[in-house]
């Protein structure tokens, strides 16, 4: 049974803002701005500028091919290595369970400040849900999606125009290269799930066109979007309050807009949250799908019912449900999130070079692959160990899948 084709380059596009703008540029503003201060804006800048090279990789890759667990077969294509390919898709739906984790976390927080309910079991709670929504079927989601991603969308409208009523005066502090790009592989987690997009190829119209337009124009859009934040932010809060603050884009809202710009913050930010639970999950699901097919999982988890991998969903369900219990740390899981990512954009990078016969495009891969794996270098150890454990655990799933 195959999938049918229902998305448009509007829904691709929607996909792609909703999954970027979620518990990243609502969370990490903190941490971010103690580590770059009032720079804050330039490492988004950079991150943004990182992404989209990748972005251009993807893009150009996946007019070449499209399928379902894209980042498997696209990688299998070019290097011929099924071990390899199986490894880079087995990064890349780790590291979305593990976001779905922390960003249902983000939503707890929220949630938390709104009605005071504990941060965990909301979590879980919204895990549950979006399982449910998932198993309705894609065009239920998909028009859901549009309208959460325009809600999230127009809490940070409202917070770059905070930028206007309001200003701070703060002393300036020297400016630190090192720090900005610590800043700028602590924010990337914001724009992790971009290349999720190519995942929907199975189901998207004219796939070859819709989806490298919607991966350029999400990413831009975003980018963008989190750097005008990332000013207004420190402009009107200053970086020193938003460092300590477990809610930052709620807080540059309450100092300009009271408290009526406070909730209407509060509220995008669940929306936000919400929404990129919601295309994690989908994705994800799509992704273990994708690799049952080529025998590497189990073949219940291949089987559709509504149009909708249903043991996929269920697993991803309880999988990211236990990962939140043991962990529990929002940042945390970003540097593990960005080990996994920040890895599998190199090889795409790297693939963009080995597989385009013209010059200036390959100039472009080497770049990008430069770009991306430069980040690792700021990253937390803790993420390396468990980012190696987890290629591990990857490689003793594909030998017993050989076995079998």
């Amino acid at each position: 049974m195959n999938f049918k084709k229902r998305l448009s380059f509007l829904d691709l596009s929607a996909y792609g803002i909703g999954i970027i703008i979620g518990a990243g540029i609502y969370v990490l503003i903190s941490p971010g701005a103690s580590l770059v201060d009032g720079n804050l804006w330039l490492s988004f800048l950079l991150a943004t500028l990182v992404v989209l090279l990748t972005g251009f990789s993807y893009a150009y890759l996946s007019t070449k091919y499209s399928f379902e667990a894209a980042e498997y077969f696209l990688v299998k294509k070019v290097t011929g290595n099924k071990l390899f390919s199986f490894l880079v898709a087995w990064m890349v739906v780790t590291a979305q369970i593990v976001g779905i984790s922390a960003v249902s976390l983000g939503f707890g927080y929220y949630l938390k400040t709104f009605i005071g309910l504990n941060a965990l079991v909301s979590a879980i709670l919204l895990i549950f849900f979006v399982g449910l929504v998932d198993l309705v079927g894609v065009d239920e989601i998909s028009r859901l999606n549009i309208i959460l991603t325009s809600i999230a969308v127009l809490g940070l409208i409202v917070v770059i125009f905070s930028a206007f009523f309001h200003k701070i005066d703060e002393p300036k502090i020297g400016f630190s290269f090192t720090n900005m790009l610590k800043g700028t592989a602590l924010v990337f987690f914001s724009f992790l799930g971009f290349e999720s997009i190519v995942n929907l190829g199975a189901e998207s119209k004219n796939a070859k066109r819709n989806i490298p337009l919607a991966l350029i124009v999400s990413i831009i859009f975003s980018g963008v979007l989190y750097t005008l934040v990332a000013y207004s932010s420190v402009k009107v809060a200053g970086w020193r309050m938003l460092s300590t603050s477990s809610a930052p884009l709620a807080l540059v809202s309450l100092i300009a807009f009271g408290k009526i710009g406070f909730w209407i913050v509060e509220l995008a930010a669940l929306f936000s949250t919400a929404s990129t639970v919601l295309i994690l999950s989908l994705v994800s699901s799509r992704l273990l799908w994708g690799l049952s097919i080529d025998g590497f999982l189990p073949k219940q988890f291949k089987k559709l019912k509504n149009n909708t991998p249903l043991v996929s969903v269920l697993f991803v369900v309880i999988l990211s449900s236990f990962l939140l219990i043991l962990i529990r740390k929002i940042s945390s899981i970003a540097e593990i999130a960005n080990f996994n990512m920040l890895l599998v954009y190199t090889v795409f990078n790297f693939l963009l070079f080995y597989h385009s016969k013209k010059p200036g495009i390959k100039i472009l891969g080497i770049i990008a692959m430069a770009a991306t794996f430069s980040l690792f270098f700021f990253l937390e150890k803790i993420s390396f160990v468990v980012g190696l454990s987890n290629i591990v655990i990857g490689m003793i799933i594909y030998k017993l899948s050989l076995r079998k």
